[in-house]
């Protein structure tokens, strides 16, 4: 019967988890932001004829938005969701300029920059044109030896040509290394962080700039260089963050980034910080994405309806146009993995993301984005709507994509969810090998929130190998994974401040006890659950181990105490217990 359990909770319910409260009011912030002008920037088009300037189309059209945010006089939609909105809305790329001005209505926004880079006399002349929602066009053109070099002139022309408010009176500066930024712009949008990284020590090399370092940092935290992220960001001077809102903004949501990764003490305040800096910033999509972090902790702390405030607070930054992107750069379902422990949250729709999921993966193919295929691969392999199939190929396809980038956080977090799905097969051996390999990833990266779910799970793999399921058809009894399971939470449980952890843990401990008929010890252990489950969050957790306490009871002939705990069960819980009582037959 045990074993049923087991097979109906992997099945039904899940046991999924790893992914990463108060929630500040920042309307007052937010209703500023909107009143401004709000410009799209669309990918730039390579006319120079050259492939290797392929990377004018989204690093140099990336270094014009973050050129033009940094001047907090405008709203930007970047090139990257510009991009897919016009995918969204099944649009032509390049598209005709009625075509852009439906989507600014679409958008909400008021005016597009739509440019072409080609070559003339051995210079680069960028011609590009602001197409108002209203009707007109304004156009301009622009001519030098290295236009990323001189991407603050360009911007500064843009500016004024849209009319952006007051002048900027700042004086451009040209920048020898905003070539070899661009082209790791390029990269992080295409082949990844790790062949970006070149790009951006080359910028640091040449002429050192905060941007670059930032960038830089960014790149190293996808990689797994956690250290030399944080000592490439001390290089950046406080002052210099006072004076560029978007340049903090961006470090705190990475600083962000690292501690939740780690599980550091001061995560949480991190993420206010990050939050309250990119309010500052007056970047949405920046606002949208710290607010999507502070989810995460939401999420495992299991407040379902916090978790699901914010991710709807962080959608409506963002508008439509982000829905799906959002979908795919989280690695579990827009924030929103399976489970907790025993435990799922009620606000999942697994439909409607089975129908986000198969669309942004259209869309970071049409990109060529690799590590967001590899992210959106891995959410598909998650979500049961999918046929096995088709999750499987898509599991496998992220396992080795996080392989060939070069991500060890991502690949290590795809083969915790790989165990996972190899348990739910009963293929024990296979998942211990999967979690052993996420254990070690963790453990090399220093990843200490992950490491707790990377034991808890292995000791499930050994509590597979070991019950008696021959009447399924499988392997009976293995006493030695048993033993082996058990040793292995109680190693866990010590080490744990998670009641989630700990009250699975001590289910399953005793459901190995059940199977090796030391009631007893298995009594006590399911009552170690219900005290660590008697958080209303831990519901299911919590029926589970009364569940079995109630088997144990009928196994001893002791009909009394079974009654007795059937009673103290609700109506709706009675069904399911005669629905457990039939299987036990």
């Amino acid at each position: 019967m045990v074993v049923l359990m087991l097979a109906g909770l992997i099945a039904a319910v899940g046991i999924w988890q790893p992914n990463s409260f108060n929630v500040a009011n920042h309307s007052e912030q937010q209703n500023q932001a909107t009143s401004r002008l709000r410009v799209m920037v669309l990918p730039f088009i390579n006319d120079t004829q050259q492939p290797s300037m392929a990377w004018l189309e989204h690093g140099l059209s990336d270094m014009l938005a973050v050129d033009l945010k940094r001047s907090q006089r405008v709203d930007v939609i970047s090139p990257s969701e510009a991009h897919l909105s016009l995918l969204k809305n099944e649009l032509p790329w390049p598209a005709m300029p009625v075509q852009i001005r439906n989507l600014l209505d679409k958008l909400e926004a008021n005016v597009a920059i739509f440019a072409s880079v080609r070559m003339h006399q051995q210079k680069q002349v960028i011609d590009f044109q602001a197409i108002y929602s209203d009707g007109r066009i304004k156009q301009g053109s622009l001519s030098y030896d290295e236009l990323a070099s001189q991407i603050e002139v360009i911007s500064q022309q843009i500016l004024a040509m849209i009319n952006a408010h007051k002048q900027n009176t700042k004086k451009a500066r040209p920048d020898i290394s905003a070539m070899a930024i661009a082209q790791g712009m390029q990269a992080l949008q295409t082949t990844g962080a790790f062949d970006a990284i070149k790009y951006f020590q080359a910028a640091n090399t040449i002429s050192q700039t905060n941007w670059a370092s930032a960038y830089l940092a960014r790149s190293y935290i996808a990689v797994g260089k956690w250290s030399q992220a944080r000592a490439e960001l001390s290089k950046i001077e406080q002052n210099d963050l006072k004076y560029d809102p978007l340049l903090n903004a961006f470090i705190a949501y990475w600083q962000a980034i690292i501690a939740t990764r780690q599980g550091s003490n001061n995560q949480h305040a991190l993420i206010e910080k990050s939050i309250h800096a990119s309010i500052n910033s007056q970047d949405p999509q920046l606002i949208a994405e710290s607010y999507r972090l502070q989810a995460s902790l939401a999420w495992q702390a299991m407040k379902w309806q916090q978790h699901d405030d914010l991710l709807k607070k962080a959608a409506k930054l963002t508008d439509d146009y982000m829905e799906l992107a959002a979908t795919a750069d989280s690695l579990f379902y827009l924030g929103q993995p399976n489970n907790v422990g025993l435990e799922k949250s009620p606000y999942n729709d697994l439909a409607k993301n089975k129908e986000r999921l198969t669309k942004a993966l259209s869309f970071y193919r049409t990109l060529g984005n690799l590590e967001k295929i590899a992210a959106t691969q891995l959410a598909i392999a998650q979500n049961y709507y999918f046929d096995q199939e088709k999750r499987e190929t898509a599991l496998q396809d992220a396992l080795a994509r996080f392989t060939e980038l070069n991500l060890p956080y991502e690949l290590a977090m795809a083969e915790l969810y790989a165990g996972f799905y190899h348990m739910q097969l009963h293929q024990g051996q296979l998942a211990e090998q999967y979690f052993k390999q996420a254990k070690h990833g963790f453990e090399k990266l220093g990843a200490k929130s992950a490491l707790p779910w990377a034991d808890f799970y292995l000791a499930f793999s050994y509590l597979d190998q070991g019950l008696d399921q021959s009447e399924q058809g499988r392997h009976g009894q293995n006493p030695e994974m048993l033993k082996r399971a058990i040793n292995a939470f109680q190693t866990l449980l010590p080490k744990t401040q998670s009641n989630v952890i700990k009250a699975s843990s001590y289910v399953f401990v005793a459901w190995a006890y059940t199977d090796l008929q030391q009631f007893d010890k298995a009594k006590h252990a399911l009552e170690l659950a219900l005290t660590h489950s008697s958080d209303p969050a831990l519901t299911l957790t919590n029926e589970y181990a009364r569940y079995s306490l109630m088997y144990i009871y009928l196994l001893q002939d002791q009909a009394q105490k079974v009654l007795e705990k059937r009673h103290a069960l609700g109506v709706q819980d009675c069904k399911q217990f005669m629905s457990l009582k039939r299987m036990m037959h």
